[in-house]
Order: structure tokens, then C-alpha cells, then sequence
């Protein structure tokens, strides 16, 4: 997961997610456009991805 300082927008890395029964689930709460994907982030990056949208020293353990 990195930031992209031209825009502020993230770049995530992970897998990508093909499994009908996760993304008919997320497609409950949120829109997934054609050209979007879905991608799996190790569980090990939740606190450099908090980090990233300026939270402070979270406990995630």
C-alpha cells in the first residue's frame, strides 16, 4: 500500500478477490463498477493503512 503524493490517492496491493460469495457480499453494502476489482489486503498492512489515512498508533493486535 503506498500513497501517491500527485494526488493523494492510495495504491493497494493484494490479491485479487474472484470469489462470487465475497464480492456478492461486499456488493450488499457497497457498488462495484465493471472496471473496478476486488482485492484482498493482508491483514498485516491494517495498521500501515491506518497509518496512511492519519490515525495515530492503533492497537489492531
Amino acid at each position: 500500500m503506498s500513497v501517491d503524493e500527485a494526488d493523494g490517492s492510495f495504491v493497494f496491493v493484494g490479491y485479487p478477490e474472484d470469489d462470487p460469495s465475497v464480492i456478492a457480499e461486499i456488493e450488499q453494502y457497497s457498488h462495484i463498477d465493471p472496471g473496478e476489482r476486488v482485492f484482498r489486503v493482508p491483514g498485516e498492512l491494517r495498521k500501515a493503512i491506518w497509518e496512511a489515512c492519519g490515525g495515530h498508533d492503533p492497537d489492531f493486535e
